[in-house]
């Protein structure tokens, strides 16, 4: 905290004309996909995107050229610990016809990521806040059916996470009945949460089935965290052996 550094940022013209590029601080979010994305242009940043101040923020590259362009970052007193991600942003705007023949202003963005990271305690929290079943139930059971599973993982802590997750459907007694392959986690920025969906094949209806999600996370601070387990069950009769 109170702690200021100087850097620069490159904007490069590949095209075949001068381009015109406006550059903007802002913060890093997870898409619903869990990609790493930015803020919109009119959303104002509230962390490390605010904290950076750019002298200039309006610049014609020539064709061919590089410009760098330099940038300050403060960090205030009460800034929280732990990872607070953003992006310096270079936003070229082209009037241009589309399919309809009408004319529209097409916005291009590209940003250099801002990983800042702030003295005090590190807490890596992952937590499966949420898990739905869904399985269609066939009246000829033979073969199975698919069962659909959908689960939310969530950063709760203050450094940014990755990892994988797997999910298992296991019948009476435990036995296995189906398993999803390795599904990955991509990096899970703090106070974001990511929504994962797995469809398993060929799951036979044993009567009471419960769909178990496994997720093993990892964080740069900390390593290896704890496995995390949760479960949803839901009753599937083999309706025709039943009869």
């Amino acid at each position: 905290p109170q702690e200021e550094v100087a850097d620069w940022v490159a904007v490069s013209n590949l095209g075949k004309k001068p381009l015109k590029v406006n550059i903007y601080a802002t913060d890093a979010v997870n898409a619903p996909d869990g990609g790493f994305a930015l803020l919109l242009a009119n959303q104002q940043p509230k962390s490390v995107g605010s904290w950076i101040t750019l002298q200039v923020k309006q610049y014609t590259v020539p064709v061919g050229k590089r410009l760098d362009i330099p940038f300050r970052m403060k960090i205030p007193a009460n800034a929280e610990p732990g990872d607070h991600i953003g992006g310096i942003v270079a936003s070229a705007t082209e009037l241009t016809t589309n399919a309809e023949g009408q004319q529209v202003n097409v916005e291009r963005r590209v940003a250099a990521r801002v990983y800042l990271r702030v003295d005090g305690p590190l807490q890596p929290v992952a937590e499966i806040t949420a898990v739905d079943v869904r399985y269609d139930n066939p009246l000829q059971p033979f073969g199975g059916s698919e069962m659909t599973i959908t689960y939310r993982v969530a950063n709760l802590g203050n450094v940014r996470f990755s990892g994988t997750s797997r999910v298992q459907v296991k019948g009476p007694f435990g036995v296995r009945v189906g398993n999803s392959e390795q599904i990955d986690i991509p990096e899970l920025l703090p106070d974001s949460e990511i929504r994962l969906t797995r469809t398993v094949s060929g799951v036979f209806p044993a009567g009471r089935l419960s769909a178990e999600v496994v997720v093993n996370a990892q964080s740069q601070t900390s390593g290896q965290l704890e496995s995390l387990r949760r479960s949803q069950s839901l009753w599937a009769m083999p309706w025709l052996i039943v009869v």
